[in-house]
């Protein structure tokens, strides 16, 4: 607030410039991603000042708006990688390196060539790194489609690729199941409160059993 008022009483507009004001709209987004998390998930924001009355439910809830919040922010940061590469390059990452990907998976195979080398991606633990990347994206959807191919592969008897466990495969899916139709794993922040709430015992803050036993 401080911070906000000084702003507003200094005359020199120069001072008001994307860098100075970023720090601002992020915490915006934050606290947007926290609150439409939480309506999606079914949950109210607690309008009590005593702390004390914060239920452990609240936090986790939180937490996941937090998380969405970084997720999309990263999958931002990959798309505008790729597509700065693509544009400094002239080549695409449509080509056959995705074939058989869905979009957001290509864009990570090809951030994860440019960030970890095309040598490991192409190598036999080249899955391991592509996976980290889409979960950090909170995208279980490109981590799916990146999985799945390997998979398909180690199933076909192709050595040059590392395997995929069947338990892998297993929590993979259980995510895609949360995730649905909605931006990330952690919640929906973009629906704009248009379609029912999530069950929040659907959610990833109750796994199902199946999953824990993965």
């Amino acid at each position: 607030q401080d911070g906000l008022k000084e702003l507003a009483n200094n005359d020199n507009t120069a001072s008001l410039n994307p860098d100075s004001m970023n720090g601002y709209s992020n915490a915006m987004s934050l606290i947007k991603s926290i609150l439409n998390c939480s309506v999606s998930l079914g949950m109210a924001p607690s309008s009590s000042n005593n702390s004390t009355s914060i239920s452990t439910t609240d936090v986790a809830v939180n937490v996941m708006g937090s998380c969405n919040f970084f997720a999309h922010q990263f999958k931002h940061h990959v798309a505008n990688v790729v597509r700065e590469s693509e544009l400094s390059s002239g080549n695409n990452s449509n080509g056959s390196d995705g074939e058989g990907l869905i979009p957001s998976a290509r864009d990570v195979r090809t951030f994860t060539s440019i960030a970890a080398g095309s040598e490991l991606v192409n190598g036999r633990g080249g899955v391991w790194p592509q996976l980290y990347y889409a979960l950090r994206c909170g995208d279980a959807l490109a981590a799916e489609s990146i999985v799945t191919q390997y998979y398909i592969a180690g199933m076909d008897g192709d050595e040059s690729l590392s395997g995929v466990e069947q338990a892998v495969m297993d929590i993979v899916t259980h995510l895609v199941q949360l995730q649905q139709d909605r931006e990330t794993i952690f919640g929906d922040s973009t629906n704009g409160n248009t379609r029912p709430p999530q069950v929040l015992e659907n959610s990833l803050l109750s796994p199902s059993q199946a999953m824990l036993q993965s």
